[in-house]
């Protein structure tokens, strides 16, 4: 395994429209339990790659991939050092290049604080104009990715046939999301260790809810569908104690609820497919339409600022804001937060002397389903359009890297890491399978900075304390869908230019 480059750009780019859709998610555990009467045999076969013995003739596979924090480990790893989920990661490649007989080459780029995560688009932009093939896999940020593919410079992953779009390990709902008519330029999903630690969930401390005469029994008011943000706001309400003696409300007192609000933070994000939020869907073409339940959006927001302006709960708004909600939540001065699942390999939160539980995003109110919010830093993989004629063997490549990472790494990081070391009870491990069955997408959360609308949008509102997303809809309303009918057309001029 070639040892990875590792380059350190400063590209500050502003983003161009991008793509949006919205269905929900169908991972593999889902789609096993769907059918009663499925064979094992079915389900172990649509777990793994039906390639069989391929050889790439020791050919070169260089993936740029953009990469930040803990996303650095997902496609490459240097060396092993016994971590489970490291040494998983490195077995893959190793196990890539053995069985497709190719070496694989990682690009990292590494970000400079301030950066908006266009390192990655750029390096491949400027490749393309230029004609080159430096670059043959992409694994980016989702929320830049679709940038490069609107501009023409990916390669439709449905004209090979190598990859098998209907795979546990290949995500239906951004299959979906993703795709405009008979093309598709980006795949990801549960063979994605960003899939899972970007998923937004609550966690309690069980301490302080059983002091409170609560604690298990929030899995049974999940399990009966009652668990609601106005539920949620009914226990914050019960929790508050000026523990530092002050006389006033301040960060060192306890709280029902903490999280950070701001145009930065996206600790609230999850709220938005939460409540069952969905914007951008897709017509019988495939193509992408707006559609939007006005009087839904306004009513979780008034649920979300009740929840925040009541007296049993405390907003951070500092940068540093996160770190300090985890140490509230851990130091049992907090009895709930939402955040990504990621929160769970913390120090912070591994560290807590405190056992804690795991249960989904509230739902807006009983009558839907519980859905599951993944931020934008998901990895996307696709192919640059300047390695077209290469689909195939790409295709091949990137078909049984989502098999290796679903059968190697998913364990690893599922079922090792997060239910037998980070969930401290069996019912959070339910409630995980809960939350991972429950993933929406709704895409114009991941490009709002082209579309003005979405659960990033509303971060001002949340900071606010009203409700003022009636004229914030009115006023982009126009721009949205205007957006919509380009993002369409760029899609039909590059499919008609691809051929």
């Amino acid at each position: 395994m070639k040892r990875v480059l590792v380059l350190l750009l400063a590209i500050v780019m502003v983003l161009p429209l991008a793509l949006v859709s919205c269905v929900e998610q169908d991972p593999g555990e889902e789609q096993a339990q769907s059918t009663e009467a499925q064979s094992e045999e079915i389900v172990t076969s649509n777990d793994r790659d039906d390639l069989g013995e391929v050889d790439l003739g020791g050919r070169d596979i260089v993936i740029i991939s953009r990469v930040e924090g803990v996303n650095q480990s997902e496609v490459y790893v240097e060396e092993m050092d016994s971590d489970p989920i490291n040494d998983a990661v490195y077995n893959r490649n190793l196990a890539l290049e053995e069985r497709l007989k190719c070496n694989i080459e990682v690009v990292q780029l590494l970000p400079e604080p301030g950066s908006i995560a266009g390192e990655a688009v750029a390096a491949v932009s400027n490749m393309v104009i230029a004609g080159g093939t430096d670059y043959n896999i992409v694994a980016n940020a989702s929320y830049t990715s679709m940038t490069l593919a609107l501009e023409g410079r990916m390669t439709d992953l449905r004209t090979t046939s190598y990859i098998d779009f209907d795979k546990n390990y290949w995500s239906q709902g951004f299959n979906d999301a993703l795709s405009f008519k008979d093309s598709q330029f980006f795949v990801t999903g549960p063979m994605s260790l960003s899939y899972y630690r970007y998923m937004f969930v609550t966690m309690f401390n069980k301490f302080l809810l059983e002091n409170e005469g609560m604690g298990d029994e929030l899995y049974e008011v999940v399990e009966n569908g009652e668990w609601t943000i106005d539920y949620m706001t009914s226990i914050a309400e019960r929790f508050y104690q000026d523990l530092n003696g002050s006389g006033s409300r301040d960060a060192a007192d306890l709280y029902g609820f903490c999280a950070r609000i701001g145009p930065t933070s996206s600790m609230m994000d999850g709220f938005w497919e939460g409540s069952d939020i969905c914007i951008l869907k897709k017509d019988a073409d495939n193509m992408y339409t707006y559609e939007i339940d006005q009087a839904r959006v306004s009513d979780s927001l008034d649920a979300v600022l009740r929840l925040l302006n009541n007296t049993g709960s405390f907003t951070a708004t500092t940068n540093a804001g996160d770190g300090d909600v985890l140490t509230k939540f851990a130091q049992d001065e907090a009895a709930l937060i939402t955040y990504r699942l990621i929160a769970v390999e913390d120090p912070t939160i591994r560290n807590m002397t405190k056992d804690y539980g795991i249960l989904p995003i509230p739902k807006l109110n009983e009558s839907q389903e519980y859905k599951t919010h993944v931020q934008v830093e998901v990895i996307l993989y696709g192919v640059p359009s300047t390695c077209y004629d290469q689909i195939d063997e790409l295709g091949i490549f990137l078909e049984a890297y989502g098999s290796e990472s679903y059968n190697r790494v998913k364990p690893a990081y599922y079922e090792v890491a997060l239910t037998s070391k980070y969930c401290k009870d069996p019912q959070s491990v339910d409630m995980l399978d809960r939350v991972v069955n429950g993933v929406a997408i709704d895409p114009i959360n991941l490009f709002s900075v082209s579309f003005a609308f979405g659960s990033a949008n509303v971060r001002s509102i949340h900071a606010s304390g009203t409700n003022t997303v009636g004229s914030l809809l009115r006023r982009n309303e126009k721009t949205v869908k205007k957006n919509v009918e380009k993002i369409n057309k760029s899609f039909e001029e590059v499919l008609e230019q691809q051929g």
